[in-house]
C-alpha cells in the first residue's frame, strides 16, 4: 500500500464506554464524502441528522451514505464505532459479485438497524473490530483486508435488513437499479437518454415515466446530478485545475464544463472551490444535488 493512501479512503474510530454521555460528529467539511458506517452496542444512542432524529436503542448499525453530516448522542456505557470510506474504496469493497448490484442499491441509501439480537450484534462488532485493527495496523495496512472487513460489515448488515428476500419487483425498480449501474458508468460520456433507454431495452418515454413516477425527476436530471456530484468531489478534494477536471468528465471545453456547474450549483466551478477552501459548505449554501437518494 502507498503510504497515506489509506488516509485518503479509510477511517476507523473507536470510542470506549465513557461515565458520561458523550456527542460526536460525523461527516462534517471534507469528511462528507465518506460513507459512514456506525455500530453502538447497547444503549439508547440518537442520531441526529439535519433536525430528524433516530432513535438507536439497544445494539443498532447505521449507514449514511456521502453528503449527510451528522451527530451521534452516545450514552455513558455505550462502545461505538465509526467508519468512514471513500467512493471509491466503498465501489472496490463491493466488486463484481452475484450480490453486487443489490448491495450498490443498499449502500445508497440510509439504512438503520437497531435492537439487533446478539449473535447479530456479536458478528457485526467483530467485523468493525477488524476493519478498526487492520486501519491502525502500526506496520502497514493492507487495502484488501479492509476492502474484505468491508463487504462481511455489507452484507452481514444487507442481509439481516431483509433485502435480499424482498427482490424489490415493484413496478419499476428493477429498471432503476439497471439505469442506475448503468449511469455509473457511462455518465462521463454524455450519452443521450436514448442511448441510456436503447441499453436498458425500452422506449424513452418509459425510462421517463418511470423516473418521474418513483424519484419526481428526469432520466437527464438523474444523470446530471451524477455528473455535478463527481464534479464537486473533485473541486473539493483534488488538486486539478478547472480545466483538467472539465477533460475528466467528457465536457468539450472549460466553458462548456463551467456553464454546466453554475446551472447546477449557482456558482462556477473556482467560485465553489473557493468557497469551500475558505471553510464555506457549499452543499449548504447552493442547494442539493444530491445522488444518493435513488433508486
Amino acid at each position: 500500500m502507498v503510504p497515506g493512501l489509506i488516509e485518503n479512503v479509510a477511517k476507523a474510530e473507536l470510542f470506549e464506554p465513557a461515565l458520561a454521555e458523550r456527542t460526536i460528529s460525523i461527516g462534517r467539511s471534507q469528511e462528507r464524502w465518506l460513507y459512514h458506517l456506525i455500530y453502538s452496542t447497547a444503549g439508547n444512542a440518537k442520531l441526529w441528522i439535519a433536525d430528524d432524529a433516530l432513535e438507536l436503542s439497544g445494539s443498532a448499525f447505521v449507514l449514511l451514505p456521502p453528503s449527510e453530516p451528522a451527530r451521534l448522542t452516545s450514552p455513558a456505557g455505550t462502545r461505538t464505532y465509526l467508519v468512514g470510506v471513500s467512493i471509491e474504496m466503498m465501489a472496490d469493497a463491493l466488486g463484481n459479485y452475484p450480490e453486487t448490484s443489490a448491495l450498490k442499491v443498499f449502500t445508497e441509501n440510509r439504512v438503520k438497524l437497531a435492537d439487533l439480537k446478539d449473535r447479530d450484534g456479536s458478528a457485526l462488532e467483530t467485523y468493525f473490530q477488524s476493519f478498526a485493527a487492520e486501519r491502525h495496523n502500526e506496520h502497514q495496512a493492507s487495502l484488501m483486508a479492509l476492502n474484505a472487513h468491508l463487504r462481511l460489515i455489507l452484507l452481514t448488515a444487507w442481509r439481516l435488513t431483509g433485502a435480499q428476500d424482498a427482490q424489490r419487483v415493484h413496478d419499476g425498480g428493477t429498471v432503476l437499479q439497471r439505469f442506475r449501474l448503468l449511469v455509473e458508468t457511462e455518465y462521463r460520456r454524455h450519452r443521450s437518454i436514448a442511448y441510456y433507454s436503447e441499453q436498458l431495452g425500452i422506449k424513452p418515454d418509459r425510462l421517463h415515466d418511470i423516473c418521474k413516477r418513483n424519484l419526481e425527476r428526469t432520466p437527464m436530471e438523474l444523470v446530471h446530478e451524477r455528473l455535478t456530484q463527481d464534479a464537486r468531489l473533485r473541486l473539493e478534494r483534488s488538486g486539478n485545475s478547472v480545466r483538467e477536471i472539465s477533460d475528466i468528465l467528457g465536457f468539450r471545453d472549460p466553458a462548456a464544463f463551467s456553464h454546466f456547474f453554475k446551472r447546477r450549483s449557482g456558482v462556477s466551478p473556482a467560485q465553489y472551490r473557493e468557497m469551500f477552501q475558505t471553510g464555506l459548505n457549499g452543499a449548504e449554501l447552493i442547494g442539493s444535488t444530491e445522488y444518493h437518494d435513488w433508486p
